[in-house]
């Protein structure tokens, strides 16, 4: 069976014959052909027994032929195989209606890309799919619009039979509201997107990857160097409010200084490198905020114990058994506390096998420091017992020895 027809009407008809639906559809046909509808194609009435429309199906031969040799009977189908009979020689013109603010026209993306404009007397919802059979170009200026001139709806099970524009896809997506990396399956046709569903990811290479860059906005070289780390460190700390992250650097970067260790640009891979396998494990900036409590363990085993013997966390003094000790990269490690806590206290706590001293703050009962030193013994000495009649004069309350 041939139709004298353009290609895509031809394959509308055999596929309506297919359907056994060919008079209705020859009807919608005739309509195409001698624009006599406008707009919701299926609203267009038959005009098989109008003797005038009668002899111009005739010239439309064999389409007038359907119709003259057509039972004469009003026959109902499907609106299924209505439509799938149009979709077989449109499958390139489904179109999905976008919200709009206009109240008389609907905006309707399309799967070959672009936007066209409908106007309906029966307005469609949001995200409704339609079949675009004939269109009109209209200029304004240098701006061209296009208008849908004849459409029906479709439903989706049918377009999701179309193979040749159908494409499935897993996605792995930053989530700004959960902070999470998502896993989202997009079902497309063309241009359009029919189906999306949304679940948290597992962790994994393309997870940590997304985690990375999407939510931390963090990115290492292949060789990274310790400027770099420092600054992609102390964007972490920020997002995380992971106060330990910057001493944590500064801590391996004393290491490195005093040559017990591997040299900076080493440990900065090697930090980057553990950032990397932590991200591996997790798909949230909560679970990762969990997991970098423990970063140190992650850590070969030989560095974690450097770090934790040469580069403690804590020093004891006389009064206070728990001395936090302040790690920066611009500034010596220092302590600070209540004078009468380093009371007894002759030598200058040190560091790294002895080689670096800690600079000791000393503070007075309102927490402002008397005396900043790295020579405990020299302020006992020298400094001390001038001050002490000064301190106890405004602090009399207070022990001074």
């Amino acid at each position: 069976l041939t139709f004298p027809l353009h290609p895509r009407l031809a394959r509308i008809m055999l596929e309506a014959k297919n359907r056994n639906c060919e008079e209705a559809v020859a009807v919608f046909v005739t309509h195409l052909l001698l624009k006599t509808h406008r707009g919701y194609l299926f609203d267009a009435k038959p005009m098989r027994h109008n003797p005038i429309w009668g002899r111009q199906f005739e010239q439309l031969k064999p389409v007038g032929a359907i119709l003259r040799d057509a039972p004469p009977r009003d026959v109902l189908h499907p609106f299924q195989d209505l439509e799938g009979s149009f979709l077989a020689g449109f499958p390139d013109f489904v179109g999905q209606i976008k919200k709009s603010t206009h109240k008389d026209e609907q905006e309707v993306l399309m799967c070959q890309g672009g936007r066209a404009l409908l106007k309906s007397d029966h307005p469609l919802p949001e995200k409704s799919l339609v079949l675009i059979l004939d269109v009109m170009e209209s200029r304004q200026g240098t701006y061209q619009k296009i208008h849908v001139d004849a459409y029906i709806p479709i439903e989706k099970d049918l377009i999701m039979k179309q193979s040749s524009l159908l494409k499935d896809e897993v996605i792995l997506k930053w989530n700004d509201k959960l902070s999470r990396v998502d896993e989202v399956y997009q079902v497309h046709y063309g241009a359009l997107l029919l189906e999306e569903e949304t679940n948290k990811a597992s962790p994994g290479p393309l997870a940590a990857e997304a985690l990375m860059n999407q939510g931390l906005g963090m990115s290492f070289p292949e060789n990274v160097s310790w400027p770099d780390l420092a600054a992609q460190i102390s964007l972490l700390a920020r997002k995380l409010h992971w106060e330990a992250g910057p001493s944590l650097l500064a801590r391996l970067y004393w290491l490195s200084q005093s040559g017990l260790a591997d040299t900076e640009n080493i440990l900065a891979e090697k930090m980057a490198q553990t950032l990397k396998t932590l991200c591996l494990e997790v798909v949230s900036l909560n679970e990762l905020k969990e997991k970098v409590g423990s970063f140190i363990f992650y850590f070969d085993t030989g560095l974690a114990q450097l770090l934790q013997n040469e580069t403690p966390e804590f020093v004891s003094l006389p009064g206070r058994s728990k001395t936090p000790i302040q790690y920066s990269l611009d500034k010596s490690p220092f302590i600070e506390s209540r004078m009468q806590d380093f009371f007894g206290l002759n030598e200058t706590p040190k560091i790294l096998q002895g080689r670096v001293p800690l600079t000791c703050h000393l503070l007075a009962p309102n927490y402002r420091a008397v005396q900043v030193t790295q020579d405990l013994r020299g302020f006992w000495q020298k400094v001390y017992p001038e001050i002490k009649t000064q301190l106890q004069r405004r602090y009399p309350r207070h022990k001074w020895i």
